[in-house]
């Protein structure tokens, strides 16, 4: 009788743990597949593979593990996981952080109710990380999706208003996080980004194809958020400071219409 297997089926859908996990993987497989030869670089694969599948399974207990790994191959599972590989597209954050006896809360899913002043911010932290592997910024961009609550909550967001003052007075203790949880809250920063990406694909434009064939998982080129806007507004620091205190869906909405009428 075939094994049963729960696997899930989005980023989205992942447990926390799960979501950490995979993402440190494929942070580790990034940092580490550089200026590797062609059978290093396909034994890298292959254990990032290994490694993705054991915990795609993980939900469903070790003993049906153990059965499934005897039944089926590893190719089995190509199908069912692909969706890792491809594009990270996770939006959902873990509603609260407690560290020390503090409590920390995030953005609402897929960044829905963040200003561009904030975006632009952890587009840039999230920028400098990944091109430098500096701890720094990941601190920083952990600080700034989660902080702490405010007097006067509201339904628009629970967090203390945004300020890279306050931001800075939470780095200590959120870099003392588990490097996974922090790789995570950063890849579910990226997963909202590709997310409004795909919505305002002018304001986004694709990169040109490359004619080659790119390595497994490959990292986009990053255009800085805050070069967008300053190009937008022709460089002029008065519109600039009006646009970042605009809900970025809403700033997004506008300028991706004003780019479609341009092109008319």
């Amino acid at each position: 009788m075939a094994t049963r297997l729960i696997i899930a089926e989005s980023w989205d859908s992942l447990t926390f743990n799960q979501h950490n996990t995979i993402s440190f993987l494929l942070y580790k497989y990034h940092l580490n597949s550089q200026n590797l030869n062609d059978t290093e670089l396909t034994f890298k694969k292959l254990s990032l593979y290994c490694n993705v599948v054991d915990q795609m399974l993980k939900p469903n207990g070790f003993f049906k593990v153990q059965k499934a790994k005897r039944e089926l191959t590893l190719k089995h599972y190509s199908d069912y996981i692909n969706f890792i590989f491809e594009e990270v597209n996770r939006s959902v954050f873990q509603d609260h952080l407690i560290f020390k006896g503090v409590t920390y809360y995030p953005p609402a899913n897929r960044i829905s109710n963040i200003s561009v002043e904030e975006f632009s911010f952890l587009d840039s932290l999230y920028y400098n990380w990944h091109h430098t592997n500096d701890d720094r910024y990941l601190n920083n961009l952990c600080a700034t999706l989660y902080r702490k609550k405010k007097s006067n909550v509201d339904y628009i967001d629970k967090r203390l208003e945004f300020n890279k003052e306050i931001v800075s007075k939470s780095v200590d203790a959120i870099s003392c996080l588990p490097l996974d949880v922090k790789i995570g809250i950063a890849y579910t920063f990226l997963g909202c980004k590709n997310h409004l990406i795909s919505l305002f694909p002018n304001v986004f434009p694709k990169p040109k194809k490359e004619d080659k064939p790119t390595k497994l998982l490959k990292p986009q080129k990053y255009i800085p958020f805050g070069q967008i806007l300053s190009k937008k507004h022709e460089f002029d620091n008065v519109k600039v400071a009006l646009s970042e205190k605009q809900n970025i869906y809403k700033f997004l909405g506008v300028y991706e219409n004003e780019i479609i009428e341009s092109k008319k």
